[in-house]
């Protein structure tokens, strides 16, 4: 990793990185059965267990066509699945070392932003029921500069730096989908960091030189001794 003595901003993801994201995802599919079952008839948690079987066994995108299929329901329920499944209100927490860290970083008088990909409404209520707007001067959700500049694009991260009044060289992102998630980063020459959780979406992403961060580490309270050390 390059020399981080002269950092003065850190830039994280939201998803799986502050908050474990199967438990955004779990919320949703119980949603989705309890429209279904109170529409249909059908079995709630029936239709939500084969939810989550599917979405453990790696099924990420076409969860809610199976169920229509295997139900024999209308394709024109799609979109209202997908509408739910987005917008429904979660009940989501901190990971425990992310909650120590922003304090920490707060405490230490750390800029701190954060960049995230997603649908404008349901990152802003993934923000507001995890209570962490404060701890950020600037969040940038790419979605909002239209979807083209989702990450890898820099341009999220151009304007965060801009907004935070910080050259690439002074800021480190924090993330965890080598993807995506570092190749703007490392192109403007900011410091990358992966952290690596067990059982986490992106655990088991193939890293390449061009998506590999500067640093993979398992917990964010490697980063409070960090900056302990004033980066």
């Amino acid at each position: 990793m390059k020399e981080t003595k002269n950092i003065k901003a850190m830039i994280f993801d939201l998803d799986d990185t502050l908050y474990p994201e199967s438990e955004f995802v779990m919320g949703g599919f119980l949603a989705v059965a309890r429209y279904l079952a109170q529409n249909y008839k059908l079995d709630k948690l029936r239709i939500f267990n084969i939810l989550k079987s599917d979405f453990k066994k790696g099924s990420h995108g076409k969860n809610f066509n199976s169920i229509l299929e295997k139900f024999n329901l209308s394709e024109k329920e799609l979109k209202k699945l997908i509408s739910i499944y987005r917008n429904h209100k979660p009940k989501i927490k901190l990971f425990p070392d992310a909650e120590k860290l922003l304090k920490h970083l707060q405490h230490e008088k750390i800029k701190m932003a954060l960049i995230s990909d997603g649908p404008i409404e349901t990152q802003k209520n993934k923000i507001e029921a995890l209570k962490v707007k404060r701890c950020f001067q600037v969040i940038t959700l790419s979605d909002e500069l239209g979807i083209d500049y989702r990450k890898p694009s820099v341009r999220p991260f151009n304007l965060t730096l801009k907004k935070l009044l910080v050259k690439p060289s002074e800021a480190v992102y924090v993330a965890d989908n080598p993807q995506k998630d570092f190749i703007g980063a490392k192109k403007l020459g900011v410091s990358t960091i992966r952290i690596k959780r067990k059982r986490g979406i992106y655990e088991n992403v193939t890293e390449t030189i061009d998506n590999r961060a500067d640093l993979t580490i398992s917990s964010l309270l490697k980063l409070k001794n960090l900056c302990s050390k004033k980066l």
